[in-house]
């Protein structure tokens, strides 16, 4: 029975590995686009998408050109961000693409967009991410917080060190106050991963 299992789990990767290998054909870029476009992207969508290799580097040459797209919709390209922040490969290729995203006017792209620069991105990238801390979209500061806990240097502790010094004057004052907690908390959390590195870095 251990041997019949481990066969069907060795049979079953290697399919796996077959279909992202396979060449996305031009109904399943299609059928992924009609799915990303769609008014809800629940489970259902997400199950679907897999079906199509959605989930699999097959689907990048369609995922770039969404991205480099100026006139894309800006709820596809989310959904775009969204789907490569799930993908366990090799994402590189859409890193200058993100940081790019950045400067999006869309607010949900910026913020899409720094989260997958938290699995993407490294130390420099960390200088465009921090100008994000004081978007007016009070969801972004947030998502910033995070990405510079996982990819940020020195330069990006000293930033969020600036934020929290600046007279920062939102509408929302609860909220304000919420998202400054929120920082603090990334701050420290930053600066503890930085102070680990620095104490286990070899000496030359």
């Amino acid at each position: 029975m251990v041997v019949n299992v481990t066969w069907l789990c060795i049979v079953m990767a290697t399919l796996m590995a077959a279909a992202q290998k396979k060449d996305m054909t031009a109904s399943d870029e299609s059928a992924i686009r009609e799915l990303l476009n769609a008014e809800e992207f629940k489970q259902e969508e997400r199950d679907e998408l897999a079906k199509l290799g959605g989930l699999s580097p097959a689907a990048f040459p369609l995922f770039a050109r969404i991205l480099d797209d100026p006139k894309e919709d800006g709820s596809v390209a989310v959904r775009t961000l969204r789907v490569l922040s799930e993908i366990k490969a090799d994402r590189s290729q859409f890193l200058e693409r993100a940081v790019a995203k950045l400067a999006h006017s869309h607010p949900s792209i910026r913020r899409t967009a720094v989260e997958l620069l938290a699995q993407i991105g490294s130390e420099r990238d960390a200088a465009p991410i921090v100008a994000l801390l004081w978007d007016e979209a009070w969801e972004i500061p947030f998502a910033t917080a995070n990405t510079l806990v996982a990819i940020g240097d020195r330069r990006a502790l000293t930033a969020m060190d600036v934020w929290l010094n600046s007279s920062i004057h939102y509408a929302d004052a609860a909220g304000y106050a919420v998202q400054r907690k929120h920082v603090i908390k990334c701050r420290e959390q930053l600066k503890a991963r930085l102070d680990k590195e620095k104490a286990t870095k070899p000496k030359p």
